[in-house]
């Protein structure tokens, strides 16, 4: 049997996958990019804030704007 926690982080992997397969969402959130990259929460946020990962502000969230992320990768 799952703990409540265990319960909440699943349903917000299956929006997370749901999300990356919307074409119509421009963005994602510091942590999908990060998780692309293979990169733990704190690290990608911190990769993020030095610029490493670009971003773009939206009130008090960051967000990587997916053609940014995308053309990031193919530098790589």
């Amino acid at each position: 049997m799952k703990t409540r926690s265990e319960e909440v982080k699943d349903t917000e992997n299956q929006q997370v996958i749901a999300r990356d397969h919307d074409e119509s969402c421009l963005v994602l959130s510091v942590e999908e990019a990060g998780r692309k990259l293979g990169l733990g929460r704190a690290a990608a946020y911190a990769h993020a804030k030095a610029g490493h990962i670009p971003t773009i502000k939206l009130g008090n969230r960051m967000l990587v704007p997916k053609a940014a992320f995308a053309k990031l990768l193919a530098l790589a």
